[in-house]
């Protein structure tokens, strides 16, 4: 047995090591939280699917697209759809309240222009814009497709084949297009979200939560559930829309967008970045099954132990040097193994991961600080009130759509 004196000397070495090894098994936690996101494909020639879904006797679809001054983005949206798939038969831009010339924008590139009833207070505006495209469709099909989306030729399509064998809420988190340096801050969060949803899982869980910009499903699901207006006060729309698909027995698909799907997520500045993550961050980490996100939790925190050990480790003992090198190499392998399956990250945020993981500490924490003890963020100039799903009443309509006649 150690004496007193040997147990103040070794100690704090002790400590150490076992922060070093159980960082280390976090990282191999991390695997099984973030293994391969499954991608959209188009079906091989003759590949057989099978359908589960019994909605495929009238394929028609109609394309949803909640926009709020996206005047810049929806040219390459609106483009990218033209002509890509026949069973596209309505585009709607849903105009919320824009102050640009959304509206123009939209009607030139040939879709049909919808302003929304007057939202009620206890509706956000996606909610409500996305309810209204609903009523404004008739298809019996419904892809609802944020503005800064690009989608390739096959790309719908690949959407609407996958939506006929599951049924259910099929969900794409499109391919990250970056083109700014700051744009690569988004690594990390985009890492963390989808391991939370459990979609690159290699024993790919039950799924409820899925990402906004791309979703599908068939009208008569939809309405089932009560569609958006179930929780019209959602800051995270998509996430409420598929817990609703999953409660009701309906299967919630997740897929990488890989060279189909794809975007820029925050085009706008790291201003745009920066409220984009803090609305997400802490209301996805809500949504997260406990022990999934204990899972995360334990991740994140072994990554930030990773760098406060490699900027310690010339005071530490002799053998943490080592120990926090190759800690912090190991976890800059698996983030940069991770982030190019979601996007054109490149090498840096395993290059630069000291200054990843204090951006996203700081973003999380700003998220946590607003919606959790201010509850209420700002998105696109508007105050969102932190609303539960059981603040409300259920909206039953969002009123009857009244096409731009502008």
């Amino acid at each position: 047995m150690l004496s007193d004196d040997e147990l103040r000397a070794h100690g704090p070495e002790w400590l150490v090591h076992l922060g070093e090894w159980g960082a280390l098994g976090a990282w191999a936690v991390g695997w099984l939280l973030f293994w391969r996101l499954p991608r959209l494909r188009v079906p091989a020639v003759g590949e057989d699917l099978l359908e589960v879904s019994d909605h495929h006797a009238d394929p028609r679809a109609a394309v949803i697209v909640p926009a709020r001054d996206e005047a810049a983005t929806l040219p390459i949206l609106l483009g990218s759809l033209a002509g890509t798939d026949p069973r596209v038969d309505e585009v709607v831009v849903v105009d919320d309240a824009s102050t640009d010339a959304t509206a123009s924008v939209a009607r030139a590139c040939g879709a049909r222009v919808v302003v929304p009833d007057a939202r009620p207070p206890e509706a956000t505006g996606k909610v409500w814009a996305c309810a209204t495209g609903v009523d404004a469709t008739a298809s019996p099909d419904l892809v609802f497709v944020d503005a800064d989306v690009e989608v390739a030729p096959a790309g719908l399509g690949a959407v609407l084949d996958h939506l006929a064998t599951t049924g259910g809420l099929v969900s794409v988190e499109p391919h990250h297009r970056i083109e700014r340096p700051y744009e690569q801050l988004s690594a990390l969060p985009a890492i963390v979200a989808v391991m939370a949803t459990g979609a690159a899982s290699p024993w790919r869980p039950a799924l409820r939560a899925a990402f906004g910009p791309l979703l599908a499903c068939h009208r008569t699901d939809y309405e089932d559930v009560g569609g958006h207006l179930a929780d019209p006060g959602a800051v995270a729309e998509d996430i409420a829309l598929a817990a609703r698909f999953r409660a009701d027995g309906h299967p919630v698909a997740v897929l990488g967008g890989g060279d189909l799907i794809r975007f820029r997520m925050y085009p706008a500045g790291i201003g745009q970045l920066v409220e984009g993550w803090t609305k997400n961050l802490a209301t996805g980490a809500g949504a997260t099954r406990p022990l999934r996100l204990l899972a995360v939790v334990a991740w994140v925190t072994a990554l930030c132990w990773s760098m406060v050990a490699l900027a310690a480790a010339p005071l530490a003992p002799t053998t943490a040097p080592a120990w926090a090198v190759g800690l912090s190499v190991a976890f800059a392998v698996q983030v940069w193994a991770m982030a190019r399956q979601l996007g054109s990250f490149g090498p840096w945020p395993a290059l630069a991961l000291p200054l990843h993981v204090a951006g996203f500490v700081a973003l999380f924490a700003r998220s946590v600080q607003l919606t959790v003890v201010r509850r209420q963020v700002v998105w696109k100039g508007r105050a969102v009130p932190i609303r539960t799903a059981a603040a409300g009443p259920r909206l039953r309509r969002a009123g009857a759509a009244q096409d731009d006649p502008r």
